[in-house]
């Protein structure tokens, strides 16, 4: 049942200016990126060993600043779930079936997101996804 670091997500409001710091200024690639309904964007720019930075823009309310979790199989996912709910957390589920993910809060309010490991296929056109956001 390890579970490892995934993932970190924010909301952004600036496209060019998050994609200057992260791509042009620290070097990170982009892994991935969709373009959302109503001109949003959600993306990602690699860390190394499997780990991602993502950003979204669009409909503030979407689930957002969390901290991603993976572990290797479903059953290791329903372990988790069957232990956070027994302590009395509250799980939230998001796309039930075999993709499901679990949301939970920690005691300060840290939202954090366990999920089936899984590598975003490769996007050659990545970085022209966020180049059509930035104008």
């Amino acid at each position: 049942m390890t579970l490892q670091l995934n993932h970190i997500s924010f909301f952004t409001a600036d496209v060019a200016a998050t994609h200057r710091f992260w791509s042009e200024l620290l070097g990170l690639p982009v892994a991935f990126a969709v373009e959302l309904g109503g001109g949003g964007l959600h993306w990602a720019y690699a860390l190394g060993e499997g780990q991602l930075i993502v950003f979204e823009t669009g409909t503030p309310g979407r689930l957002a600043g969390h901290l991603g979790l993976v572990v290797p199989a479903a059953e290791d996912r329903e372990r988790w779930r069957n232990r956070l709910r027994q302590a009395g957390v509250h799980v939230r589920i998001e796309d039930p079936g075999p993709e499901e993910r679990l949301y939970f809060e920690d005691p300060n309010g840290v939202t954090l997101e366990i999920e089936i490991r899984w590598d975003p296929p490769a996007q050659p056109d990545a970085l022209q996804v966020v180049s059509r956001q930035i104008g």
